[in-house]
């Protein structure tokens, strides 16, 4: 049984965080950023402290926060992708055609950015959620930081797996998007080991601050689930 924390400090803040991160992954997906022979989307750079901000969410706060973290987050890219392509639509005045031209053609893609890419995320965070939390019950609690890199690369791995296809189909040959993607993944992993340490100092400091936290006796992979069945989570004094 998964309890509620007494008035969290941090949960917001950092629900606030993974939001705002997946915002800005939305805008930069389409930006191609040319490394060395090869190119990746400019997201790779950003999605990775979303996986870590998730973890950190589900290591304190249990894995039903988690969710719940996930749920407004791509909630609130839809809403912003909607709200913008509206506007696209509209058209502008005369003497500001050349800009309204310009800013349609590079915001008119975010609904089907958005389309592709909820399903890869609620996918692949889901699982990222559910291997941190399975693992923390099998290690009782210990090594976030080993924990969360083999959270993050299964997750990351199923994420730019499908959202690279829906993504560049139609638009890139199957060649370039196999380059992309080994591409993006050698950068996501990499950045799997970098943050992952800092990732747990991240985690020890909130503790110290939080009175409680919530502690996972079993978990159950259902990303729907909201209650008491399959997931049983103890709140504990720090």
């Amino acid at each position: 049984m998964e309890k509620s924390i007494n008035q969290p400090r941090y949960l917001v803040t950092l629900t606030l965080i993974c939001s705002t991160l997946l915002l800005i992954c939305l805008v930069l997906q389409d930006r191609l950023v040319l490394i060395g022979p090869t190119y990746v989307c400019a997201t790779v750079f950003i999605y990775p402290f979303t996986c870590l901000t998730l973890d950190i969410i589900a290591e304190i706060y249990g894995r039903h926060a988690a969710k719940n973290a996930l749920w407004l987050s791509i909630l609130s890219t839809i809403i912003f992708s909607i709200v913008i392509t509206f506007f696209t639509k509209i058209p502008g005045p005369l003497f500001w055609k050349d800009y309204t031209n310009s800013y349609n053609i590079a915001m008119h893609p975010l609904i089907r950015i958005v389309a592709a890419g909820t399903i890869s995320i609620f996918v692949g965070q889901t699982i990222n959620i559910y291997v941190i939390t399975r693992l923390k019950v099998m290690s009782q609690g210990r090594y976030f930081a080993f924990r969360s890199m083999g959270s993050s690369i299964v997750g990351d791995t199923v994420t730019f797996a499908i959202s690279l296809i829906g993504f560049f189909a139609n638009k890139l040959s199957i060649h370039e998007i196999i380059v992309i993607t080994l591409s993006e993944l050698a950068i996501m992993y990499t950045y799997a080991l970098l943050i992952a340490f800092p990732g747990s100092i991240i985690v020890a400091i909130i503790k110290k601050y939080e009175h409680q936290s919530v502690q996972c006796t079993s978990v159950s992979f259902n990303p729907f689930l909201k209650s008491n069945h399959g997931l049983k989570e103890n709140q504990n004094e720090l």
